[in-house]
């Protein structure tokens, strides 16, 4: 999904504005860079915690009484 929707939006604009041309290797090599930047940005965010996880909200808790006091 990273990779895939960069090269189809790529593809997308070289067939319909007349003045932007890309070979399709140009459109897989930034696909693939844009892809692994946006995994790479995914890998440091955090999940948020499951709605039903009462582990996971009573350690977010904690951490929150910790840096209060």
């Amino acid at each position: 999904m990273d990779t895939g929707l960069p090269f189809i939006l790529i593809l997308l604009l070289d067939a319909f504005i007349s003045d932007i041309t890309i070979t399709w290797q140009g459109a897989i090599i930034f696909s693939l860079i844009t892809g692994l930047i946006s995994r790479k940005i995914k890998e440091s965010e955090k999940e948020p915690p499951v709605l039903d996880s009462s582990i996971e909200i009573e350690k977010m808790r904690s951490e929150i009484a910790s840096k209060e006091k």
